[in-house]
């Protein structure tokens, strides 16, 4: 008797073009999804982007920094008695932050030499332009970062004044803003002893030096600030003369990310398709040969 094969084949069918199917549609997206990459660009410019990174990778250490000092800075304000060894690696941090930020700057402006060397007769190379968008939006990145220092800076110094304001209400007398800024001016502590008798000096001796830490925290964060100030200005000014530009470099960006991920859905939907119409159209032809082969059997 012969024996009814078809559902074997049909099965084994199924199986077999279901697992090409999908081996298929897996190359072809990782084809897709595999970043561009350009294996021929002058050696130049493989140079200049090389350069780029290893800037990107610097910026995000300052960022990675000024975490840390945020940190530092936290514990500060909430120390109860000052602990010399936490200020000392604040003071480190402050320090390597404002290095590496120096050195990051003067990089960025030997780059911005190299863009403007890529002109020719007033008209920009199309390498030079590729190398200007690179420095704008490392410009960008950067300034966005040495804002974030500045911020946390200047909060940590009204941190600061908080406490001393408190220090003086625990004495028993009240100073106001004012009072506190013509301490930091004038770069001395004593502005506010005129208030308090010897008896009180006797007795609040630790808000007193608790006073005199803040004010030196606050000495050295402004000293902080104005060494940088000249970095701040200098990003701005670079940012304001490429503002419109890095504005269509992002928005460019992200256009092309939007159609880059549409086109994958609309092409992972194709790929189904595909499948479903290859079974659909193979499998007539299919049946009848496999009845033929059953036939014969």
């Amino acid at each position: 008797m012969t024996r009814d094969l078809m559902p074997q084949f049909i099965r084994l069918h199924e199986q077999s073009y279901q697992q090409s199917s999908e081996d298929e549609e897996r190359d072809f997206l990782m084809e897709v999804d595999e970043p561009f990459v350009d294996h021929h660009l002058p050696d130049d410019v493989e140079d200049f982007l090389l350069m780029i990174t290893e800037l990107h990778q610097r910026v995000e250490q300052i960022h990675v920094l000024l975490a840390d000092l945020k940190k530092h800075q936290g514990e500060i304000i909430s120390e109860i008695h000052m602990n010399k060894r936490l200020h000392e690696e604040h003071d480190i941090l402050v320090s390597e932050i404002k290095k590496e930020s120096s050195s990051v700057n003067e990089q960025i402006k030997r780059l911005k030499v190299v863009v403007e060397g890529e002109k020719r007769d007033g008209y920009i190379t199309t390498e030079g332009k590729m190398k200007r968008d690179q420095v704008n939006v490392l410009v960008l990145i950067f300034q966005e970062v040495m804002e974030e220092f500045n911020r946390t800076q200047i909060e940590h110094r009204d941190h600061c004044k908080s406490r001393i304001k408190r220090q003086f209400e625990i004495c028993g007398h009240d100073v106001d803003g004012e009072d506190i800024e013509e301490m930091l001016e004038n770069n001395e502590v004593n502005v506010f002893t005129k208030h308090l008798g010897i008896d009180d000096l006797a007795k609040t001796q630790n808000a007193l030096r608790e006073v005199e830490n803040r004010h030196a925290d606050i000495l050295k964060l402004e000293k902080s600030i104005t060494d940088l100030f000249e970095i701040f200005q200098e990003i701005a000014i670079l940012v304001e003369m490429q503002g419109g530009l890095i504005d269509n470099i992002q928005h460019n960006v992200e256009e092309t990310i939007i159609i880059v991920e549409e086109s994958q859905q609309q092409l992972r939907k194709a790929m189904k398709y595909k499948r479903q119409n290859i079974f659909t159209c193979c499998c007539p032809a299919f049946v009848r040969n496999s009845i033929h082969c059953c036939t014969v059997m």
